[in-house]
């Protein structure tokens, strides 16, 4: 059979940084993820986790009328909370 042999992978730049915060633990990683973005750091505070990452271009954009800056967030939902927003629709819509 076929024997597949990888190398470890190295992160020069991976730092760590932990702090405690309002009596929880505060931790910012750096250096591992979203490695073709200019910068990224994964925050994660008590259960919360956060992925935030820049990029930029070399020449600037052109003008544009909208706000140069964009947000993008995801918000994932257990399995309960699904439920129970589609409970609470099912509730709200009309009877047919």
């Amino acid at each position: 059979m076929y024997e597949v042999k990888s190398k470890p992978m190295v992160f020069d730049n991976y730092r760590v940084f932990n702090y405690t915060f309002a009596g929880r633990p505060l931790s910012i990683e750096t250096g591992k993820m979203a490695g073709l973005a200019n910068g990224a750091c994964l925050v994660r505070y008590g259960d919360t986790a956060v992925l935030c990452t820049a990029t930029a271009s070399k020449e600037p954009a052109r003008a544009s009328t909208s706000f140069p800056f964009r947000s993008i967030s995801t918000r994932r939902c257990t399995h309960r909370a699904r439920s129970r927003a589609a409970t609470s629709e099912e509730r709200a819509s009309p009877p047919k």
